[in-house]
Parts: structure tokens; C-alpha cells; sequence
């Protein structure tokens, strides 16, 4: 329904402009979906530039108004951890232990070191730290897809733990027996970034 309006709202300009206003309005609300506010007011605005018209300036001045109150809070609503330049809300920040784990897998990732070993005792939180990083560098636009690789026995603990500590993040398993299912998975993380998750024998077995 939405789309035919776009295509009525357009249908006063030639056919390069409809197709371009178009293109740019559906490239701004899937920013939009996927958390990239400033990248859907950029695209808003060059839709704007070929036809303005009153419902795109009020996605433009609600998409205006949250990117200030963003930057109104940013500086109290993130933690920076141990200095190294990633940023965690503080309340995941303060559930972790007094250690530099998620810190220095940050800093392994920013000079590009390919390989990090956690070797705390058991119970000290390797898990939650790695999901933690990952909420940084996902919140901070660093990258847009994680696999991660594990024994079969842990998929359901970690899928929890993700699901508890960073909600926002998107979680799918490539695991189960239907291979209709693990494609299906897959794609939706390739399309619209996240977490896919898999063990050493599906890697092998689909490489």
C-alpha cells in the first residue's frame, strides 16, 4: 500500500526523477530499520531535493529530532572501556569484572590482529565479555557480521546470553536439521547484518 503512494506521490515528475525519488525514499526507511539514522536523514534529503513534499519532511524532522536527542546524551548514555576507545552502555559495563578482556579484544581489532586467546577461569564471563565486544562494535558501525564457531553443546547458552545482555542485536543460529531453515537464517544475517551462529561440523560439512 505504502509503495503505490510513493508511486502516486511521484507521478508528477519524469521518469528518471520517479524512479531515483523512489529508490532513495526505499534506501531511507531500510536505514532507518537497520539503526543508521544519520544515513537515512542523508537519503531522505536527496529524496526531498527531487520532490519535498509534507509526509517526507516529517520523517526528515523526526529523524532530525532523534539524531539531536542522540547527541544530546551520547556522551552519558556510553562507558569508555578502560580507555580503549569502545563504547558500552554503562549497564552492561558495570556487570562486568574488574578485567581488560573486552578492552584488549578491541584493541586486537583495531590493529587487525587476526587471533586473541581469553584464558580467565571458569566463570570469570569470556562469553559476556565477547558479546559485550561485539555490542560495541556493532553499536559503534565497525562491522555489520559476526560468525561465530562453537561446539555444538554451547549454541543454546550463547543464543541466551545474547538475548539477555544485547536484545538489540540480531541472533540466528546455522544448525538446524532442515537445510531450508539454515539458508533461510543465513540470508536474513547477510540482509540485514547480525549474528549467525554455527558449529565446526556445519563449517566443514558447507564450507
Amino acid at each position: 500500500m505504502e509503495a503505490s503512494q510513493g508511486f502516486v506521490e511521484a507521478e508528477a515528475l519524469s521518469p528518471g526523477q520517479a524512479a531515483h525519488y523512489l529508490r532513495y525514499v526505499k534506501e531511507a526507511k531500510e536505514a532507518t530499520k537497520n539503526r543508521d539514522l544519520e544515513e537515512a536523514f542523508k537519503v531522505f534529503y536527496l529524496a526531498k531535493d527531487i520532490f519535498p513534499n509534507e509526509k517526507l519532511m516529517s520523517r526528515i524532522q523526526k529523524l532530525q529530532e532523534a539524531l539531536e536527542e542522540f547527541a544530546d546524551h551520547e556522551d552519558d548514555d556510553f562507558t569508555d572501556v578502560c580507555n580503549s576507545g569502545l563504547l558500552l552502555y554503562p549497564e552492561l559495563q558495570d556487570q562486568l569484572f574488574e578485567h581488560e578482556d573486552t578492552a584488549f579484544l578491541c584493541s586486537l581489532y583495531r590493529v587487525g590482529r587476526k587471533g586473541g586467546i581469553l584464558a580467565d577461569d571458569v566463570g570469570l564471563g569470556k562469553t559476556v565479555q565477547i558479546i559485550n565486544f561485539l555490542s560495541g562494535i556493532f553499536d559503534a558501525s565497525l562491522v555489520n557480521h559476526v560468525l561465530l564457531i562453537m561446539p555444538t553443546s554451547l549454541i543454546n547458552t550463547w543464543v541466551k546470553e545474547f538475548d539477555k545482555w544485547t536484545p538489540g542485536v540480531r541472533v540466528k543460529t546455522f544448525h538446524s536439521p532442515s537445510k531450508d531453515e539454515r539458508i533461510r537464517n543465513l540470508s536474513r544475517i547477510r540482509q540485514r547484518n547480525g549474528v549467525i551462529i554455527t558449529t565446526y561440523q556445519r563449517l566443514i560439512n558447507n564450507w
